[in-house]
C-alpha cells in the first residue's frame, strides 16, 4: 500500500513537474519575444534624470530602470542617460564601482548631447505627475526623417523619431500632484495614450526592480556579511567605511543585533522612530547603522536616551556591546551596494529596517523581507497602498478570523497609526512579505511592454481591426482602455509657466450647447492667470470667468482664477 501511495506520489510530481515546466517555457518564451521586439524598435532609447527635488530617488529611478534593462533583459546597447549636475552627483554615488553601468550607459548633459542622434525612446521617471517637465526641448520629426531640429530660440533639442515612443511615468503612488492627470503619460506618433502610475497599489504600474535586492534575495546570512564587508571599501568616509567593516564582521560591538535605519531626519518622522526604539528587547543589544541626520537632542524620553549611544567615530566603537544598549552608529550617505546589503543583513539577523522613500520600498520588496516605513506626506498613500496589499495576501493565507484580526491590528499600528513599538513582531509574518515580492509587478517590464504597445498602435494609427490584436496581452488596464478608445490626438502635451493647454479631435462647447470654433481660441493669461503660451493644438480655448464646458460631451469644471480646470475624464490636459 505504502509502495503504491509513493509510486502514485512520483508520478503526481512528475506531472506537476511537467505542467511547471511547459509554463514556466511559455512564459520565458513571450519574455524573449517581448525583448527582442524592444530592441528591434528600441536601439537608442534616452532616460531622462534631470530635475531632482531634492532626494536620490528621482534619479534612482532612472538607474534602476537602466540597470534591469541590462541585468534582467540584455539591453546593453544604445542606452543614454541625461543629468544636470545635481542628478550627476547622485549617479556618480548610485553606480560607484559599477563598472557594467559606466561600459554600457553614456552619461551626457543637454549641452553634451550629439545634436545628431535620434532617439527612439525617451524615458522620463519618478516625475511629479504624468507630464513632460522638459517637453520644450523635445523635438518629434514629423513626416521629414532626415531632419534633425538642432537649435532654435528654446536651445538644444532631444531628437526622437516620428514612430519613436515618450513615456513620462510617476513617483510611486503618484502622491505629489493628485490634482493634474492620474496616470502616466505615454505618446507616439502624435498619438497620446494614459498608463497605470508605478506604485504598489492593484491598479498601479508597479515599483523599480533593484538588482541589488534582487542578487540578494537568494544569498544566506553567512554571503550577505561577506557582500556588505566586500562592498564598503568604496565608502569614501573612513569612519563610515571602518565601522561598517567592524561591525559587520564582528570585531566591534560584539554581541549586537545590526540593523539599517533611513528616512529618519525629518522632524514629523523623529517620534515615529522613538516608537522603534522603545520597541527593542530591553536587556539586549542592538545597533542601527544609519545615513540620516540624527542627534542626541532627538531623543526626548530620558528613559530612551539612557539606553541609546550615538556614534559617529570609529575610534568611539567598544569591543563588546553593552547589555541593553542601543548603538546609533551614524555614516556618511552610503553608496546602493552597500544600503541595500545592510537592509538585507538587517532582514536575515531579525531586525526590520526602518526607512522611507520610494527606493527604500522598492529594495524591500525585492528583497521578500519584513520592514517598516517613516511617513511624511508624500509617503502617506503608499504606505496605506503597503497595508491594504499587506492585508489583501492575509486573507488569502490564513484562515482562522483570530489570527487575522491580531495580523490586521498590528498592520494598522505600524502602518496605520505609524506606531512601531510593535515592529519587531513583523518577522513572524514572513510569508506575506515573501508572497508581496512575488506578487507587485517590475516597472521595467510594464514599461517595456507599453513602448512596445504604443509603437505598434501609432504605426497602425489604431486601425480598428488592429486594436483587439494589440490590448489582448496587456497588463496595465489604464493603457488597455486608452487604446480601445483610441487615444488622442495632438501635440505633445506639456505646460509653460504653469499654465494649461488643451488638445482634443472632437469639439468643445459651452453650456448652451453651442459649437467653439476650432483654432481660434487660446489661453488668455490676462483673464485667468492659467498660461502664457499654447502649442499647434487641434482645440485652443480661453475663458473669462469661471464656467462650465464640455469636451466630447463630458462636463468639465474650471474654478476661480489661478485654479487649474478639472476634467472628469482627463484628456490632453497637463499642469506642471
Amino acid at each position: 500500500m505504502i509502495i503504491e501511495v509513493l509510486r502514485i506520489m512520483r508520478s503526481l510530481y512528475f506531472v506537476i513537474s511537467l505542467i511547471s515546466f511547459i509554463v514556466i517555457s511559455a512564459f520565458s518564451q513571450t519574455r524573449e519575444e517581448m525583448v527582442a521586439k524592444f530592441k528591434e524598435h528600441f536601439k537608442a532609447v534616452i532616460v531622462d534624470v534631470r530635475g531632482s527635488r531634492g532626494g536620490n530617488g528621482d534619479v534612482a529611478a532612472g538607474y534602476l530602470t537602466i540597470m534591469d534593462f541590462i541585468q534582467n533583459y540584455q539591453i546593453t546597447e544604445g542606452i543614454t542617460i541625461l543629468v544636470d549636475s545635481g542628478s550627476l552627483k547622485i549617479i556618480e554615488r548610485l553606480a560607484k564601482g559599477n563598472s557594467r553601468f559606466w561600459s554600457i550607459a553614456k552619461v551626457e548633459t543637454i549641452e553634451t548631447l550629439p545634436t545628431d542622434r535620434v532617439f527612439d525612446l525617451y524615458l522620463s521617471l519618478s516625475s511629479p505627475s504624468g507630464s513632460f517637465q522638459h517637453g520644450k526641448q523635445i523635438s518629434e520629426r514629423w513626416g521629414d526623417e532626415n531632419q534633425v531640429e538642432k537649435n532654435d530660440d528654446t536651445g538644444k533639442k532631444i531628437n526622437i523619431r516620428t514612430e519613436g515612443v515618450l513615456m513620462a511615468q510617476t513617483a510611486l503612488g503618484n502622491t505629489e500632484e493628485t490634482s493634474t492627470n492620474p496616470f502616466a503619460a505615454v505618446r507616439s506618433n502624435g498619438l497620446n495614450f494614459d498608463m497605470s502610475p508605478a506604485g504598489i497599489a492593484s491598479n498601479e504600474a508597479g515599483i523599480y526592480n533593484d538588482y541589488v535586492a534582487v542578487q540578494l534575495r537568494s544569498m544566506n546570512v553567512d554571503e550577505i556579511e561577506k557582500f556588505v564587508v566586500t562592498e564598503s571599501k568604496m565608502i569614501d568616509d573612513f569612519d563610515s567605511k571602518t565601522s561598517v567593516q567592524d561591525i559587520i564582521s564582528g570585531n566591534k560591538l560584539k554581541g549586537v543585533k545590526t540593523g539599517l535605519a533611513y528616512g529618519i531626519s525629518a522632524k514629523e518622522t523623529k517620534q515615529q522612530f522613538m516608537s522603534y526604539l522603545k520597541g527593542l528587547e530591553a536587556g539586549k543589544s542592538f545597533c542601527l547603522i544609519t545615513p540620516s541626520i540624527f542627534d542626541e537632542h532627538d531623543i526626548v524620553d530620558p528613559e530612551l536616551r539612557r539606553r541609546v549611544v550615538l556614534v559617529s567615530n570609529n575610534a568611539n566603537l567598544s569591543e563588546h556591546a553593552e547589555p541593553g544598549k542601543i548603538y546609533i552608529v551614524k555614516t556618511k550617505t552610503l553608496p546602493h551596494r552597500v544600503f541595500v546589503g545592510l537592509m538585507a543583513y538587517s532582514m536575515r539577523k531579525g531586525l526590520v529596517p526602518v526607512g522611507a522613500g520610494d527606493g527604500f520600498m522598492s529594495a524591500a520588496i525585492n528583497l521578500g523581507g519584513p520592514f517598516v516605513l517613516t511617513k511624511v506626506p508624500w509617503n502617506a498613500k503608499n504606505i496605506d497602498n503597503l497595508k491594504q496589499r499587506l492585508l489583501i495576501i492575509t486573507k488569502r493565507l490564513y484562515t482562522d478570523p483570530t489570527h487575522i484580526a491580531l495580523v490586521e491590528s498590528l498592520f494598522e499600528s505600524v502602518y496605520g497609526k505609524i506606531d512601531m513599538l510593535k515592529s519587531q513582531a513583523l518577522h513572524k509574518l514572513a510569508p506575506l512579505f515573501a508572497r508581496l515580492s512575488k506578487e507587485v509587478p517590475n516597472l521595467s517590464e510594464r514599461i517595456i511592454e507599453t513602448a512596445i504597445v504604443a509603437h505598434e498602435a501609432a504605426k497602425s494609427n489604431l486601425d480598428p481591426n488592429e486594436r483587439a490584436h494589440l490590448v489582448k496581452n496587456i497588463h496595465d488596464q489604464t493603457l488597455r482602455k486608452s487604446i480601445e478608445d483610441g487615444g488622442i490626438a495632438g501635440t505633445i502635451k506639456t505646460t509653460y509657466e504653469s499654465g494649461l493647454v488643451f488638445s482634443s479631435t472632437g469639439g468643445f462647447k459651452d453650456e448652451s450647447g453651442n459649437d467653439y470654433k476650432k483654432n481660434d481660441m487660446a489661453i488668455n493669461p490676462s483673464k485667468n492667470g492659467m498660461g502664457d503660451r499654447t502649442e499647434n493644438f487641434f482645440n485652443k480655448v480661453s475663458y473669462d470667468k469661471p464656467t462650465k464646458t464640455y469636451l466630447h460631451g463630458l462636463e468639465t469644471s474650471k474654478s476661480k482664477q489661478s485654479k487649474p480646470l478639472t476634467l472628469n475624464k482627463c484628456i490632453g490636459f497637463y499642469k506642471n
